[in-house]
């Protein structure tokens, strides 16, 4: 970060279809690439962890048990890099599975940002497998510890103040009026709810929506998309 000015990457990893192990390496590849470039923050794609096409598959325990281990793995692989990174991956929780954006950050999990609108139309059918995301972010347990898990998680620099990122998958910033007016509510009314040791520290939502045409004027903001 140099004179307000941040460099970012949206990443498309060479993934394959519910083999979490080659793309588990795949994202550490391009992890390593977008460091070595100079990214402060890469966005990787939905569900790149699996593979969005997984279908049925999704209901398999071996699958989701080796995303979650996948996760830890790639958290573990960044832990020495000065960077926030957003990975795509399916997570259960309370007998629910989420389509989520895991945010890393010196080799810890931040948080999962959930997607809450599914898309169930043509070829899309997610309501089967998924679940709509929670109304309010709360903490969950994973891996023995407890990281923050919902919509409208918003990660702020501790060497840079005035940087917010937050994340939004497929649908959600497209729905008028919704998340993408969330995540600019909650930058303008946000507060820190984790202060760790990290680069990055997280914040949640604790205004009430509304007056989000007002909202988008206060705050700037830019997209970087990873598909």
């Amino acid at each position: 970060m140099r004179q307000g000015f941040v460099k970012v990457a949206a990443a498309t990893p060479d993934i394959r279809v519910a083999d979490v192990s080659y793309n588990t390496g795949q994202i550490c590849r391009v992890i390593d690439e977008a460091w070595r470039e100079g990214a402060k923050i890469v966005a990787f794609p939905e569900l790149c962890v699996t593979g969005y096409t997984c279908g049925d598959l999704f209901f398999q325990d071996v699958l989701l048990k080796r995303a979650r281990k996948a996760i830890l793995e790639i958290a573990e692989f960044a832990g020495d890099k000065d960077m926030l990174a957003f990975v795509g991956m399916p997570l259960m929780v309370d007998g629910k599975l989420y389509n989520v954006a895991a945010a890393l950050n010196k080799g810890k999990i931040l948080g999962f940002t959930t997607k809450t609108f599914l898309p169930n139309y043509s070829e899309f059918y997610e309501m089967r497998q998924f679940s709509p995301g929670p109304a309010a972010a709360r903490k969950i347990l994973f891996e023995g510890g407890t990281v923050q898990f919902g919509p409208c998680l918003l990660y702020q620099a501790t060497a840079m103040e005035g940087l917010v990122v937050g994340a939004e998958i497929c649908e959600d910033p497209r729905a008028v009026g919704q998340a993408d007016c969330r995540i600019c509510l909650c930058q303008c009314r946000g507060r820190g709810v984790h202060d760790g040791p990290g680069v990055w520290r997280v914040q949640r939502h604790r205004g009430k929506r509304g007056h989000f045409e007002r909202i988008r004027t206060l705050c700037k903001r830019y997209h970087l998309f990873g598909n």
